[in-house]
């Protein structure tokens, strides 16, 4: 009886783990303070009013005209990047973490400057021109 109560009790503790890691693991991509901003694509270019960085360094931008979304982030008060949120991979969408971007097709992992932190994805992310001028972030997505 000791040792079915000692596999019983074992097997709870490894499903209790699993379960608190896979929640932490998900939770991952519910980065706080991360906005989803709707833009159009104005004749290649993307225009966003500089006051969507006002308490954050990172904008999620999601366009009807783009197959996928866009990453921008904020270096420092007059300077930008953005990234495609596709993975360099399998051409599958990215999910958004405080630490980077995350396929959940193959595990692929990259920074917040598009480079590949963890394979199969070798190449870095696609990056677009992007520029500060007339009080808003210009992005250049042609």
């Amino acid at each position: 009886m000791k040792r079915r109560a000692f596999i019983k009790n074992g097997c709870t503790l490894c499903a209790g783990l699993a379960g608190i890691y896979l929640t932490g693991t998900l939770l991952e991509g519910c980065a706080p303070g991360v906005m989803i901003f709707n833009a159009e694509n104005n004749e290649g270019r993307i225009v966003i009013p500089i006051e969507k960085f006002a308490d954050r360094k990172h904008l999620i931008v999601r366009s009807k005209h783009l197959e996928f979304d866009l990453l921008v982030v904020k270096e420092t008060e007059s300077s930008f990047h953005t990234l495609a949120m596709q993975c360099t991979h399998r051409q599958q969408p990215l999910v958004f973490t405080s630490t980077g971007l995350f396929c959940n097709e193959h595990g692929s992992r990259f920074d917040l400057n598009g480079n590949v932190l963890r394979d199969p994805a070798t190449k870095p992310l696609l990056k677009f021109k992007t520029e500060l001028a007339d009080g808003s972030v210009i992005v250049r997505v042609s």
